[in-house]
């Protein structure tokens, strides 16, 4: 449990554990610490990484709100890169939004996937006006091909 540099600014992360790693995202509005009573049993099979995304918890917020989403999103690959391998997101409600991101940008780095209550309600439609598939889309037809 310790604060880390990532680009420059203080992210606080609590990692704890052994086995494949398991990132825990959190809600808005909430931090690290939602996780506390599932993290006692996880920890004993997996590697689990529990960050405080910014201005949540013991973290510091960003000066410009306007690229958060992207921020954390590239905060959270940042993680991942660490871990040298695949892992395995669950995310919940805003976390569930960073989880989603990553795991239609980086495939080939989630293991899996496990939303609750995403924050994705601009996704319940299948298919653009112009005949795209929408990412939702996408993302279920990957995972219905594995």
């Amino acid at each position: 449990m310790s604060h880390i540099i990532i680009n420059g600014r203080p992210v606080y992360l609590k990692r704890e554990g052994k086995g494949e790693p398991v990132f825990l995202l959190h809600a808005a509005g909430s931090s690290g610490i939602q996780w506390r009573m599932i993290s006692e049993i996880l920890k004993e099979r997996y590697l689990l990484y529990i960050p405080d995304l910014y201005g949540e918890g013991k973290t510091p917020a960003l000066e410009d709100w306007s690229s958060l989403l992207d921020e954390e999103t590239n905060l959270i690959r940042h993680l991942i890169d660490s871990t040298g391998g695949s892992v395995h997101l669950v995310g919940h409600s805003y976390g569930g939004v960073i989880a989603m991101r990553l795991a239609l940008s980086d495939q080939h780095r989630i293991a899996s996937l496990t939303l609750i209550e995403p924050v994705v309600f601009n996704l319940l439609q299948n298919v653009e006006p112009t005949g795209e598939k929408k990412p939702y889309m996408k993302l279920r037809i990957h995972a219905q091909s594995l």
